[in-house]
């Protein structure tokens, strides 16, 4: 998978002078190949911000290009991950109505988050990056593409969960620049009209997705698989760990994809390959319907998408809250876990899981209980509306938990 990095061509890169380096070959951030230099990072991603953070304390001059919209999460948002935002109170939404939600939490949650910082914030607790940076790396980037002729959809936003970034710029470590539109021996020219002298450009680009059995042009897209695990002409062969999403916990999601092997391989599920055609053209919906908006946007959207439709373990939370209202709560407002997908199902331990989940309580500022309670409540009347005779029928796309499944 790290085998074939992604190496842009610009205009005059043949030309320049200096070093090109992926970061690939990166070994170490603080070496002496950067010592000094003048350095420009291509990219705003999670290696992108943690390699900016460590080459911008010792590099005489750090730039940072940026060509896509990105939103940059803090590593600790109210004193929690911020996958902790991700609950099933949100998720048993209308699909649009928890979108909207989702967008306007990320780029909403910043003034509170600076808020509780000011007021909870205790001894020598790192201080917050200046908001204006958020702005900058998101809308900025967003209205200059815009400007330009190219309109950027909420589900191509770069979402970035490491805040290196963020730290560099606000210390004046890096400094952020324009897209980049090309080369000469030893400049960098953006598309703004600015240039600046540089040594090394420091490509963090990513990589392809290659696999060798595959053929060319079957390697470079995840929705050839149905549900990013199962290809129709390989059979027998499962593609797991390709479900990463803006937010929320990864291991899950590979947990349901391995439960799921699981259970066909043990032929208590059947199998994807049983009619090819069937599954080439579930492939082709997928795509049509749903790409850019399953897999990507939340892994519990994903995770819990699988549990109810295919593993079959997805908690039956009318009963719980009839049994256990305490653990009803912590399942709804609290962050993704999968005890909860072990109370029914295949190889189900309701007991354990209802002593771990009892113990495994939230740990939210109480503002975000509020939320928690009227998601809830909003959730209760969208079921009570579905099931309207006839009007529910009518209706049941606009109250359909998932997007067009």
């Amino acid at each position: 998978m790290a085998q074939n990095p992604i190496c842009c061509k610009w205009p005059g890169l043949d030309n320049f002078k200096g070093k090109v380096i992926h970061s690939k070959y990166v070994q170490d951030p603080a070496c002496d190949d950067f010592k000094g230099k003048r350095v420009l990072v291509i990219g705003s991603g999670e290696s992108a911000s943690d390699l900016v953070d460590e080459v911008s304390k010792v590099t005489k001059k750090c730039y940072v290009s940026v060509r896509t919209p990105t939103l940059v999460f803090l590593r600790n948002t109210f004193g929690v991950p911020a996958d902790y935002a991700e609950t099933r109170s949100m998720h048993c939404q209308p699909s649009w109505l928890r979108y909207i939600y989702f967008k306007i939490s990320l780029v909403n949650w910043w003034p509170w988050h600076f808020l509780y910082q000011r007021v909870y914030a205790k001894g020598d607790q790192q201080k917050l990056p200046k908001v204006t940076w958020i702005w900058k790396l998101l809308f900025g980037t967003f209205f200059r593409q815009l400007w330009r002729g190219k309109f950027t959809r909420c589900s191509q936003l770069l979402v970035t969960k490491a805040d290196g970034l963020l730290y560099s710029l606000d210390e004046g470590r890096a400094e952020l620049r324009d897209n980049v539109e090309s080369f000469t021996d030893n400049m960098v020219k953006y598309c703004n009209g600015k240039q600046d002298e540089i040594d090394i450009i420091l490509l963090v680009t990513g990589f392809k997705e290659h696999f060798p059995f595959l053929p060319d042009h079957q390697n470079n897209c995840n929705w050839d698989r149905w549900m990013s695990l199962f290809h129709p002409e390989f059979e027998n062969v499962a593609f797991v760990g390709f479900c990463r999403g803006q937010v929320g916990s990864l291991i899950i999601a590979y947990e349901m994809q391995c439960r799921w092997i699981a259970l066909i391989v043990s032929e208590k599920r059947p199998s994807p390959w049983a009619c090819k055609r069937t599954l080439k053209k579930k492939i082709a919906y997928d795509f049509l319907h749903n790409n850019g908006k399953f897999t990507n946007t939340g892994s519990f959207f994903y995770a819990n998408y699988l549990a109810r439709y295919h593993v079959k373990c997805e908690p039956n939370m009318t009963k719980i809250f009839l049994r256990h209202p305490k653990v009803w709560w912590y399942i709804m407002v609290h962050t993704l876990s999968g005890f909860q997908y072990r109370i029914r199902g295949p190889h189900a331990k309701p007991e354990f899981a209802y002593k771990a989940l009892a113990h495994n309580r939230p740990i939210k500022v109480w503002g975000y209980y509020f939320i928690d309670v009227a998601l809830i409540l909003a959730a209760f009347l969208f079921q009570v509306y579905s099931r309207i005779p006839v009007i529910g029928w009518i209706f049941e796309p606009v109250n359909n938990t998932y997007y067009s499944w």
